[in-house]
């Protein structure tokens, strides 16, 4: 017969060891994550009083969101939110190049769960030497407030929206020159999740940030994107960020 000190002890230790494996599953339920959210139709040019070529997205019969470039010297592009043809809202942003439809884009998602869709509005900025990574300002309009902007790079193929059937959150992804032991000095893709927050984005608390290397497996994914979102966080080439590396400074 057992003695019973040893039997309890055994089944503490069980206790523990499927209350770590539940947390490790669920430290890493981002690997499962879906693309969320619904890109709207693109931009249409339109002329208006106010401006000469107005790129507009129509959210429906009522509202609409423009982008309208300016011709002076800083390149500064006024976006507009606009209901039964009345301006609602005003802010600036940059769009490059300027007038061109790719460069502004909106999807409706419900980013705080109560059942009704924001509206995430990007707007590309810069596209980089090289390697072409696009860099964009996210906001999100919410019941006419507007969020602080996120700087995200390549959105809508690397960064875009992400869902675990629960909730969904904007996955901001950048590149980065990194070090890790052994494998020495290379270039990183790292991306956190954030979520929407009193109308404003902060970090996801109960999800890591995450890395991966820039291999030829994420080379190949990164071309065949065709500005559509990347899974790139599913395969084991992807990993949660524990300690200072890959950061080098």
């Amino acid at each position: 017969m057992q003695n019973p000190t040893s039997v309890i002890a055994l089944l503490s230790l069980l206790c523990v060891s499927l209350d770590s494996a539940a947390t490790v599953a669920g430290f890493e339920d981002w690997r499962h994550d879906k693309p969320c959210g619904e890109k709207l139709a693109e931009p249409v040019q339109m002329t208006t009083a106010e401006c000469e070529t107005e790129l507009c997205i129509t959210i429906s019969d009522k509202s609409q969101v423009c982008a309208c470039p300016t011709v002076d010297d800083e390149g500064v592009t006024r976006m507009t939110y606009k209901e039964n043809g009345e301006v609602r809202l005003r802010w600036d942003s940059l769009l490059y190049p300027s007038g061109d439809t790719s460069a502004f884009r909106i999807d409706a998602a419900d980013l705080n769960g109560d059942g009704e869709d924001e509206l995430v509005i990007g707007t590309r900025s810069a596209v980089s030497d090289g390697m072409a990574v696009e860099h964009w300002s996210v906001r999100v309009l919410s019941r006419e407030h507007l969020s602080e902007p996120l700087d995200v790079e390549d959105y809508g193929t690397l960064s875009f929206l992400t869902s675990n059937g629960k909730q969904c959150r904007l996955l901001e992804a950048r590149w980065i020159e990194g070090w890790e032991p052994v494998r020495g000095y290379g270039l990183y893709l790292v991306g956190r999740w954030m979520e929407l927050s009193d109308g404003d984005f902060m970090d996801t608390f109960n999800r890591p940030m995450i890395k991966r290397r820039y291999l030829r497996s994420l080379e190949q994914q990164r071309s065949q994107g065709d500005q559509k979102p990347v899974i790139w966080f599913n395969g084991p080439g992807a990993s949660p960020i524990v300690g200072p590396y890959p950061f080098s400074d």
